[in-house]
């Protein structure tokens, strides 16, 4: 399987028709956190513009949206380990079988769409590259010690696809890809998972941005010399998916869980430009943020 170029790696298109689908990708421990948000927003919409796939710990209940759509790869998954990241490329290759699925949206149970489905597809489809929120891992983050464990996130084992911890380059989990990045994820010769195996904090926040970067520079038609940003700027938007809300949790700082979506709270991850909200307790108060899609 040839490896893509910069260009065929953004999504360019080509003499296919341009598929508009979009795969939405779940990884949850079962079902959604707001079931009833997410069968509104799916609901009368053509399915020749969606589908959808669920990478579960337990069968979702009868009643979830999820409920039909479990795939039948399931990694075993831990948190902070490389299983996240297996299991985020079942996902993909479940997708991938679909021939239609154009982007690939990568959410979790706790996340509710900002927008009415419409405009989530509209966002989504307006730009040909990936949303991918990447930046530079900062240099405390890539060894911390913690009270009772140490974080580590790089180490020489990385050296063939990340040479140096200054390089080292960070991601939001929650991302949308195009289909030749997921091409690009799943091809013989492609697979660095092993890599990360073995100890390393947090793959899912690091392992595709740099796959990416280092999967670019090999395929050529990059400049000599041209940093991480300028070479993803060509396939991914640097653009936030999903907005979280962060607090004061003991002595450092934490996701809030959600009991309610405000007006207040919506507009501000809608300005930030993002299309989902993360971290929705369940049961939370959604009147306000499902009142709010009626507005758009």
């Amino acid at each position: 399987c040839p490896r893509p170029g910069p260009r065929e790696a953004g999504g360019a298109r080509s003499g296919a028709p341009w598929r508009m689908k979009v795969a939405f990708l779940f990884l949850t421990r079962g079902g959604l956190h707001a079931e009833e948000l997410w069968a509104d927003f799916f609901r009368g919409v053509d399915p020749a513009q969606f589908s959808l796939y669920a990478h579960t710990k337990a069968p979702p209940p009868p009643s979830s949206v999820l409920a039909r759509w479990r795939i039948g790869e399931i990694v075993p998954t831990e948190w902070g380990s490389i299983s996240l990241v297996h299991a985020t490329l079942a996902l993909l290759r479940a997708a991938m079988v679909d021939e239609a699925n154009s982007k690939f949206v990568l959410l979790s149970e706790s996340c509710v769409p900002l927008y009415p489905f419409a405009r989530v597809h509209a966002e989504l489809m307006k730009d040909e590259r990936a949303w991918l929120m990447h930046s530079v891992t900062p240099p405390w983050m890539v060894h911390q010690k913690g009270p009772t464990r140490e974080f580590l996130r790089w180490s020489k084992r990385l050296e063939p696809v990340v040479p140096a911890p200054a390089s080292l380059l960070k991601q939001q989990q929650w991302m949308a890809v195009t289909r030749p990045l997921a091409q690009l994820f799943l091809q013989p010769g492609a697979d660095y998972t092993a890599l990360w195996d073995g100890g390393l904090f947090a793959p899912d926040e690091h392992y595709f941005v740099n796959v990416v970067a280092h999967e670019l520079r090999r395929a050529g038609g990059v400049p000599v010399g041209a940093g991480a940003a300028e070479v993803l700027d060509r396939v991914a938007l640097n653009r936030r998916l999903t907005h979280v809300e962060w607090g004061q949790v003991g002595n450092g700082r934490a996701p809030l869980k959600l009991a309610a979506v405000t007006d207040e709270l919506a507009g501000r991850a809608r300005a930030e430009g993002c299309l989902f909200l993360r971290k929705v307790a369940p049961g939370a108060d959604l009147a306000q943020l499902r009142a709010g899609w009626a507005r758009i």
